[in-house]
């Protein structure tokens, strides 16, 4: 009995024991399919919160970057300004420094214009400026002193207008022609005619024909007698009235002359008088004959060819040819007409310019007129990569008139009126600069504009603004 009694407990107590490792397991196989969704849940919240923060991170560091490109563009701006302000300030007439973009009307084209000085004179060629309008005069003409009447009076001056290709920095050689010599009062029976004009050019390195760049005509002498000298202008020019006066400059020769033949770039000697070719006066002029017992002839005037000399007995000096090179564009080439002038309205036409002197009277002197406009309207010059003397050196200070605070930002300058400048600036860390000046009344407005790159195409390019009024 009690072995089966143990026998019974032994496997009452295997049972338990496998009873409880079935328990054991059934609870381990539910305790792993708990864990594993709560790790899943674990991971997935704390990958999200490092991409949140990941995601802050990189808008604090494109914020950061975008602030400091930013403040980039504002320094190209201020650079911008500061540039125009030094030139506008060491240099009032802004219109005339290196940053010349115009699109106001042509009065208020920069321009130099050129009297006559007795000598040649020169203009340099702005820098950025590639193209230039030449406007010239020649002089007139001087009147006669009379024989038994009434003296001649000269020709007027020719004028051409001739847009002409130049380099910058380059110097170009200006003549403005010396109005003839009236003819002095008769001394010892001597009746003098008038000198002939001289002409007005412009040149490219020395004053030789070959070298012209555009050239206005000058009038012919009148003669003792009455009559009148030849204009001057036009590809040929003109004639005196008298008989056997001297015939009017070409492009190719000199007008045939009653005493003397006209030459390049000089006028003939009216009879009698045997010096050389334009003698009489500066740019070319032929000198006036002396008449005693015959009324005196006067001289040719200057030009490209000048005009042959009145014969002794009374003829007129011939007009000098007008010339632009072959290459210019916008040519208007104009003969004097009696003793007045062509474009007496244009405003850079001054009273008595090239006409033809009266009787007794002097010719007028010629004239030169150069402007330019740098860039066309709407385009940018912009100013060399090191070119650090435009626009540094020096503090300036801005004038303490001018700008009425009072008056508000938008009523200081009118859009409709104002000279406008444009130019461009490129530094050398890349950023770059436009700058528009507007000048009215008195009142500057520079507006620049800043950007962190040169690069259009740069989708993180940034523009600032600065604007200065005064």
């Amino acid at each position: 009995m009690k072995a089966l009694k143990y026998e019974n407990m032994k496997a009452r107590n295997h049972k338990n024991i496998r009873t409880r490792s079935r328990d054991f397991m059934f609870s381990c196989s539910r305790d792993r399919g708990f864990v594993l969704p709560l790790a899943v849940l674990l991971a997935g919240i704390l990958l999200s919160i490092g991409l949140a923060i990941f995601s802050i991170t990189l808008k604090e560091l494109t914020l950061s970057s975008s602030g400091r490109e930013s403040q980039i563009a504002f320094f190209a701006a201020d650079a911008g300004t500061e540039c125009a302000l030094y030139w506008d300030v060491r240099h009032p007439n802004f219109q005339t420094t290196i940053f010349d973009t115009y699109t106001a009307s042509e009065s208020a084209l920069p321009k130099q214009t050129f009297s006559y000085t007795g000598g040649s004179q020169t203009f340099t060629v702005p820098a950025g400026v590639t193209s230039v309008t030449v406007k010239t005069w020649g002089a007139g003409g001087g009147g006669a002193t009379n024989w038994g009447g009434t003296g001649g009076p000269g020709g007027a001056g020719g004028y051409v207008q001739a847009t002409v290709t130049v380099s910058p920095g380059e110097n170009l050689i200006v003549v403005a022609g010396k109005g003839g010599q009236k003819g002095d009062t008769p001394v010892d029976n001597g009746y003098m005619g008038g000198d002939g004009g001289g002409y007005s050019g412009v040149f490219r390195g020395s004053v030789i024909q070959s070298n012209a760049l555009a050239i206005g005509g000058a009038g012919g002498g009148g003669s003792s007698n009455g009559g009148q000298g030849g204009p001057g202008g036009g590809t040929s020019g003109l004639a005196g009235t008298s008989a056997s006066s001297g015939g009017g400059g070409t492009q190719s020769a000199g007008g045939s002359g009653g005493n003397q033949a006209g030459g390049a770039l000089c006028g003939g000697t009216g009879g009698s008088n045997g010096s050389a070719c334009g003698s009489a006066g500066y740019s070319g002029g032929g000198q006036r004959g002396v008449g005693s017992s015959n009324p005196a002839g006067g001289g040719g005037g200057a030009g490209y060819y000048g005009g042959g000399g009145g014969v002794y007995g009374g003829g007129d000096g011939g007009g000098g040819s007008s010339y632009a090179t072959t290459t210019a564009t916008s040519v208007t080439n104009t003969a004097g007409s009696g003793t007045t002038p062509p474009n007496t309205s244009d405003s850079d036409y001054a009273s008595g310019i090239g006409v033809g002197g009266a009787n007794s009277t002097n010719g007028g002197n010629g004239r030169v007129v150069i402007s330019w406009s740098g860039s066309q309207e709407g385009e940018h010059k912009a100013v060399p990569q090191g070119s650090n003397a435009f626009c540094g050196g020096e503090d300036i200070t801005l004038p303490a008139s001018g700008w009425d605070a009072n008056t508000g930002w938008d009523s200081v300058v009118s859009e409709a009126n104002a000279v406008t400048t444009t130019f461009d600036m490129k530094f050398q860390n890349g950023t770059c600069a436009s700058v528009t000046v507007k000048k009215d009344n008195g009142a500057t407005q520079i507006d620049s504009r800043g950007y962190n790159s040169c690069d259009f195409s740069n989708q993180r390019r940034v523009e600032r603004g600065l604007r200065v009024l005064y």
